[in-house]
């Protein structure tokens, strides 16, 4: 769950891994974070005989504060928290640190590894230093970083339209606006950020989206990329929303049909990006593939773990 607009997905990815965890080796206690950043403690673990459903589960849990939710589940003897939380609170590192300040175990990436990775304005400075290929871009707006007339005649000059407007701290699509004139793109930068907060404004890339998963081993700092799926959305401009949650609504295939040898380099460049952000457990890399050149779009710290999602099917594909 967790108070973000990514709410619902996170209810989906939560849900496919209380059914997916093995009853054989492991109690499963679902937990859930409303909008109004209330906890919910399951009564007693899920049993796995029928699918999860979080309205019966959770239809006469009290709400709790964290600090009351947290000193519960360490009564109870938790062994380790898997977190399926998308976007803000559950994957920029806050939850990561009430967790460690806990001393609870948790999966997936540390605090300092999220809090840069759910940020793709300071991802792509991290991945630029480490010489990684970024789609280039402009950062807009901020403390003292109004949006003038300068501004939008740098964009103009520097990426023409069309161009991407994104929020830097929103996953799943959310904050994504492809602006094809001025106005738009004025519009576009107003609506996805505000006073305090910058925006991303990169080229428009043309060309095969792709994505990689990666998980770590059981030895630290043994990293498995997983095979590549190529994204061909069939009716939405890009791979939004709708595109990514609608069964059918987009054609996921992996292997992705791309050459070897590309396919080799994207392994290459998400272990790359994997270890730059400092990640642990898995993540995965979206790329695009454009006029002969690979670009790396972001990373996702938290992937989405929904029947429908990508690194699950990347997972399967080897088994």
């Amino acid at each position: 769950g967790g108070p973000s607009v990514e709410h619902d997905v996170s209810i989906k990815t939560g849900s496919n891994v209380v059914d997916r965890l093995d009853r054989k080796r492991f109690s499963v206690l679902p937990v859930r974070i409303n909008r109004d950043s209330s906890w919910q403690l399951a009564g007693e673990p899920w049993d796995g005989e029928e699918p999860f459903c979080p309205k019966k589960c959770f239809s006469k849990a009290p709400t709790l504060q964290a600090g009351t939710a947290v000193t519960i589940l360490k009564s109870r003897k938790v062994k380790v928290v898997f977190i399926a939380m998308h976007g803000p609170f559950g994957e920029d590192g806050t939850l990561q640190g009430l967790l460690e300040a806990s001393s609870l175990p948790y999966t997936g990436s540390g605090v300092a590894a999220s809090a840069l990775g759910i940020n793709k304005i300071n991802t792509k400075a991290v991945l630029r230093y480490h010489d990684i290929p970024i789609a280039e871009d402009v950062v807009v707006g901020g403390p003292g970083a109004p949006l003038t007339a300068l501004v939008v005649d740098e964009i103009e000059q520097k990426l023409g339209y069309p161009c991407v407007v994104k929020a830097p701290c929103l996953g799943s699509s959310f904050g994504v606006v492809i602006a094809k004139e001025q106005d738009g793109l004025v519009e576009a930068i107003r609506g996805c950020g505000s006073d305090y907060e910058a925006v991303l404004v990169e080229r428009y890339l043309k060309g095969t989206e792709l994505t990689c998963g990666v998980i770590t081993g059981r030895t630290r700092g043994e990293t498995q990329a997983l095979p590549v799926t190529e994204i061909v959305p069939k009716t939405a401009e890009f791979f939004d929303f709708e595109a990514k949650y609608t069964p059918g609504a987009t054609d996921e295939i992996t292997p992705a049909r791309i050459p070897d040898e590309v396919a080799k380099k994207i392994q290459e460049l998400t272990c790359r990006v994997f270890h730059a952000v400092g990640c642990d457990g898995m993540a995965r890399v979206d790329f695009f593939w454009a006029d002969e050149k690979l670009y790396v779009i972001e990373i996702n710290t938290i992937p989405g773990l929904t029947e429908t999602s990508l690194l699950p099917q990347q997972a399967a594909a080897v088994g």
